[in-house]
């Protein structure tokens, strides 16, 4: 985890799917709230939501979109 003046920063990747979906969303932020030890609050920490969108570029050029397979453990 990176510090930060202003707190402890915490990078959440997110598929698209659910970026898009508020209930998905609270369900996600409630997740890491709880593992950062209060489900109900964030004092402390920076939550950056960073949607997952990477491309990859061939021998060509040709880009395409990258398809990140996230699964649930």
């Amino acid at each position: 985890m990176e510090h930060h003046a202003c707190g402890r920063i915490v990078n959440v990747y997110v598929p698209g799917e659910a970026f898009s979906d508020l209930k998905r969303m609270t369900e996600i932020t409630k997740s890491v709230l709880g593992k950062l030890g209060c489900a109900a609050c964030h004092s402390g920490f920076d939550l950056r939501f960073r949607h997952l969108l990477d491309f990859v570029a061939n021998a060509k050029g040709e880009v395409q979109e990258q398809v990140v397979n996230i699964s649930h453990h």
